[in-house]
This record gives C-alpha cells, structure tokens and sequence, in this order.
C-alpha cells in the first residue's frame, strides 16, 4: 500500500535521506540507468516483433519458425535481438526492407546509447571512488599530523577513531 501512495523520486529520496550517503545516491543512479536501458530494450524489442509480424511473408518471425512459438518465446527472442543491438551480433536477421532499415536505425542508436550507458557508469563509478578517497585523505593527513607531532600510538588511535566516527555523524 506504501509504494502506490507514494512516487518513486519521493521514495528514492527519503531512503537518500535514511542512509545519509551520497554512495547510495551514487549507486541508485547506476540502478537508474540499467532499468532505462531495460525499458528501451523492451520498446525496440516491442517495435522490432511489430513489424516482423505486419510485414509482409511475417518478415524475422516467420523465417525463424517463430509463428507456432508462444508469444512469451516470441517476445524473448524480439527482446534479445534489441539487447544484441547494443554489441551488434545476433541470429535474428531482418528479411525485408522496414526491417532492415529499423535494424539501422536500432544499431546506429544503440551505439550512441551503449556509449552513453557505458561513460554514465562510469562517471558515476568514479564519484563514488571519489566520496571513499576524500574520507581516507582526510584520515590520512591527521595521522601524519600525529606522527609529526610524535602522539603515542594508543592516543593516535583513538584520536582516528574519533574523527573517523565525528566524520560519519556530521554527514547524517
């Protein structure tokens, strides 16, 4: 009953809110990205079955032997030709001219997708190798400081532990 009353932006941020990280922003964009990639993975596969069925001979689904297979086969077979699109390969093969032509137009944009998908991961991945670098920079330069002003090891120890926890409660 909770997730109908409430959006999903609304959901996302009260758990950001929750967590108090900027890692699980970080991680929730990564999740983002691949359930979009999913979704129009879905809708190329959708269009792609669309128009072997209303072509004419049945196009890809009746030169695979596809009529007889159950409309769940069928739609798995559209949906993975649409995912080989992004690297390009597949044994599904367009057998006229729309669909030739929408395989081109599929290929040429999951390039530009897979491209997008690919730098967007990425960049994310760093940013969250970055949240991790700044804490453990922040670490090491007051352990330097303690060794150069010569702090026992038990104080030094329990001084980084201190600002390692003081760390974690100023970013709630």
């Amino acid at each position: 009953k909770v997730v109908g009353r409430l959006k999903v932006p609304e959901i996302v941020m009260r758990l950001i809110y929750r967590f108090h990280s900027e890692a699980f922003g970080i991680i929730f964009s990564i999740i983002r990205l691949t359930l979009c990639v999913v979704w129009m993975t879905h809708f190329t596969g959708c269009v792609w079955y669309a128009i072997g069925v209303g072509s004419e001979g049945g196009g890809w689904v009746t030169a695979n032997q596809m009529k007889q297979e159950r409309l769940n086969y069928q739609y798995a077979s559209a949906f993975h030709w649409a995912l080989t699109q992004l690297t390009g390969s597949c044994e599904i093969i367009p057998t006229n001219f729309p669909e030739r032509l929408y395989a081109n137009c599929v290929l040429l944009m999951g390039f530009i997708i897979g491209a997008w998908a690919i730098s967007s991961i990425t960049a994310a991945i760093t940013r969250l190798g970055l949240v991790g670098a700044h804490e453990a920079a922040r670490v090491r330069a007051l352990r330097e400081y303690l060794i150069d002003n010569k702090v026992s090891s038990k104080l030094a120890l329990r001084i980084q532990r201190n600002a390692v926890d003081s760390y974690k409660m100023v970013k709630k």
